[in-house]
């Protein structure tokens, strides 16, 4: 790469590297983020439940309804085909609680999770908290006031 002469166009190839690796840490940081892994808790689940390396989203779907309680109508599998994404979100209220999300490609499943009692008996994962069928929802972007 030439320069001129002067240099000045090195000093200011210097501050745009800079700037330019300032950026890029902060890419890296944000890609790094926790929301963006893969979570293991959800791999844990799947391998405890369906074997090790089980890829097939239909057994996927078939071992969520197996350990959601509360489930009504048809089996999962023929009301949704695809998991898109699961993961932990916290309900802010009056008290805070934390629920599993499944999301699945026409329905969204917001279940607690159940804690096992001491007996040990195998009971469900989770509790069906709300079920929002999808193609009946719109979805609107709200800007934050004053971020």
């Amino acid at each position: 790469m030439c320069t001129s002469p002067d240099g000045n166009d090195r000093e200011k190839l210097g501050e745009s590297l800079s700037a330019l690796r300032g950026l890029q840490v902060r890419i890296e940081k944000l890609c790094s983020a926790s929301h963006l892994k893969r979570t293991p808790e959800n791999e844990v689940f799947y391998e405890r439940h369906i074997g090790v390396n089980e890829t097939n989203t239909m057994a996927k779907i078939e071992c969520i309804q197996e350990n959601l309680e509360g489930w009504e109508g048809k089996p999962l599998c023929q009301v949704v085909s695809v998991l898109l994404k699961e993961g932990f979100l916290t309900r802010i209220g009056k008290k805070a609680s934390e629920r599993k999300i499944f999301l699945f490609d026409n329905l969204m499943l917001c279940a607690k999770v159940n804690k096992h009692n001491i007996t040990g008996f195998n009971q469900t994962e989770f509790r069906l908290k709300e079920h929002i069928y999808l193609r009946k929802v719109e979805v609107k972007d709200i800007t934050d006031e004053g971020k």
